[in-house]
């Protein structure tokens, strides 16, 4: 099945497809090859979110956490439940080369200072309605809290996610992430044997 080529247009978007594996990329290349079907349905909100549209949604989490100066290698602590922003924020955060750091919002207070403390987090994405157990926390190990998930509509003093990435670029992320892939003599990108049905993913 060959690729919607009005959908990957740019030289960026193609360069990740082309002789990279980067776990950013998934919802590039989902949105590419499947952009009008269904990714997510959430029956509560009434929403259902293309895989396009999906894709669009973490581009422009990406270039919100590298315009807040988070940077590659820069590492985001996550406390909050599943929901689709979290997913968000997660690839955005994998396409900007940011490295996600989960942190179970079950655990104590404690425990959660003692994973900040040891991931060496930079900033915190975390649920509304845990806002008020992280934000001392943060405060102690000078750390930044970054915007919060809308989960439950508690107000809390800090950016929701929605407000955090509206307005920003919803293009790829011109970013190298890997740096170590297999190299040949040349210095080329080494090519990966795939079974045949996978081709259309790398090129």
């Amino acid at each position: 099945m060959a690729m919607d080529s009005t959908y990957a247009a740019t030289e960026v978007e193609r360069a990740n497809e082309i002789g990279r594996i980067a776990a950013g990329d998934i919802a590039h290349r989902a949105g590419n090859r499947y952009p009008e079907k269904p990714a997510f349905v959430v029956p509560e909100r009434d929403e259902t979110v293309t895989f396009a549209e999906f894709d669009r949604r973490t581009n422009r989490a990406a270039h919100a956490l590298r315009e807040a100066g988070y940077e590659k290698g820069s590492r985001l602590a996550f406390v909050a439940g599943n929901s689709l922003q979290f997913l968000e924020a997660y690839f955005g955060a994998l396409k900007a080369g940011v490295v996600p750091v989960f942190i179970n919002p079950e655990i104590t207070p404690a425990d959660i200072a003692y994973e900040f403390d040891h991931s060496e987090a930079d900033g915190l994405l975390v649920d509304d309605a845990l806002h008020a157990k992280t934000a001392p926390l943060v405060a102690d190990n000078d750390i930044e809290t970054v915007a919060a998930f809308e989960w439950e509509g508690t107000d809390v003093p800090v950016p929701s996610f929605r407000t955090f990435t509206e307005g920003h670029d919803d293009g790829a992320v011109d970013i190298e992430i890997v740096d170590d892939l297999p190299k040949t003599t040349t210095g080329k990108v080494q090519k990966f044997e795939l079974a045949e049905d996978w081709q259309t993913y790398y090129e």
